[in-house]
Parts: C-alpha cells; structure tokens; sequence
C-alpha cells in the first residue's frame, strides 16, 4: 500500500476515535480540582493537611536553619564561613541562612493560614464540620509553633493571619508586632488547637492534643520568664 494511502486511512481512523472521545477531551484539568472541586471528603481534606508536614514545606527552616539556631548558638564548636557565626553571636547582614530561616517558618505560617482561612470555603458536600475543625485546629498548633520560633529569633516579627486577605487588600507591608503579642496571639492558636484537636490519630506524624499541650506549655513557662510584659505569671506557671 501506497504511503499516501495509508496516511488517508489513518487519518480516517483516528477521526473516528476523536468523534468518539468527546467526553475524554473535555474533562476539567486537574489543577482545577485543587481549588474548585477537590474537597469532597473528610479523607481528601486530611490528604490536604498532609503538607503541613511535608519535609519540603519545612526545607528552607529545619535544613539550613533550625541545626544553626539550635546546636551552633549553643557551645558547640563550628568556625566555618556564614554557619560558624551562630558559635561566635555575631552575624554579617548577608548571612543566607538568616535570611531562609525567616522565608522558611513564613513559608510554613503561609499553608497554616491557606487551610484555616482558604480550605473551609472550598468544602463541597460530603466535608464534615469535624474534619474542618481538627484540620484548622492542626494548623493552628503549627501556626503557634512558627511564632514562638520567629519571635524567639527575631523578637519584634510581623503576624501574618491571613495571606489571601492581605493580597486582596494590597496590605504587603506589615509592621512588626511586639514580642509580646505574639507570645498571645501563638497562645491562642495553641489554646484553639488543645480544644479541638483529638488525644491520638492514626497518623503518627499529626498534631494531637498532646502535641498542642506540649506547644503551649513551652509558650506558657516562656512567657512566664518575662518579668516585663505584664503578664499574670504565676498562672502561667500553673
């Protein structure tokens, strides 16, 4: 058979499987389900609360900062170029590693703030009220974690409570709040998460209630350390 001929039957086939295939040509792309279609089910919003854990949304934080922050400030022994200033307590403005540990939690407070603001008017039918609350409630455990760390590092930081509001009012420029407040506002996270979270969960890497006990205990005995701030210490201490 003749290459021209064959090009013809070919094509003749193909155009019969095309006119047959209408419905496999216009199905929805899937990054729309994401947004507009994807929360269906109490198991596709756990799915979704799955990157709160995600070794790549905590990249920036636990691999080129928090080992810095935590073993190098401390008396461990490190003289190599930008790390080795944590040893020594004096930093250079261009130090990157300072600078990722600020994008990295804020990267972080940006997935916590899109599932307790952005994620519950997305539910379709099918999401139980529950399945919102202990999802909200995971983040807001991890929130409060985030500050503690920031201002415990930076002290004065801006709150960030919700990015998609603050990108619709054009507010890109937050002031920092004092130190303070921030201790307060990662308290109430922590207190919204020890009321809504359950005591165990069948994924072992989730906050539970005893994780958001554990964060607000570490708030608590911190905040109480501060003779300055007003605070009511002795409760704190209890």
């Amino acid at each position: 058979m003749k290459p021209f001929y064959k090009s013809i039957i070919l094509g003749t086939a193909l155009a019969g499987m095309l006119s047959s295939c209408n419905d496999f040509l216009t199905v929805d792309p899937v990054d729309k389900l994401t947004q507009d279609n994807f929360y269906t089910s109490d198991e596709r919003v756990r799915a979704n609360t799955m990157a709160l854990y995600a070794a790549v949304t905590w990249d920036q934080f636990a691999h080129d900062f928090q080992w810095k922050f935590d073993m190098l400030s401390g008396d461990m022994f490190y003289t190599y170029s930008a790390e080795g200033q944590w040893y020594f307590g004096t930093y250079t403005s261009v130090n990157q590693y300072i600078n990722q540990g600020w994008e990295g939690l804020y990267n972080v407070i940006s997935f916590c703030n899109s599932v307790i603001h952005d994620m519950p008017g997305k539910c379709k039918n099918g999401v139980s009220d529950a399945a919102i609350l202990q999802a909200q409630a995971e983040a807001r455990c991890i929130r409060a974690y985030c500050y503690y760390l920031l201002t415990e590092a930076w002290t004065n930081v801006p709150v960030v409570e919700n990015n998609s509001e603050n990108i619709t009012a054009n507010n890109l420029q937050l002031p920092p709040a004092t130190q303070k407040s921030i201790y307060q506002f990662a308290m109430a996270d922590a207190d919204f998460a020890v009321n809504n979270l359950p005591m165990t969960d069948g994924d072992a890497y989730r906050a539970t209630r005893l994780t958001a006990l554990a964060v607000r205990a570490k708030l608590a005995l911190t905040m109480a350390s501060h003779t300055d701030y007003g605070y009511d210490r002795n409760a704190l201490f209890t």
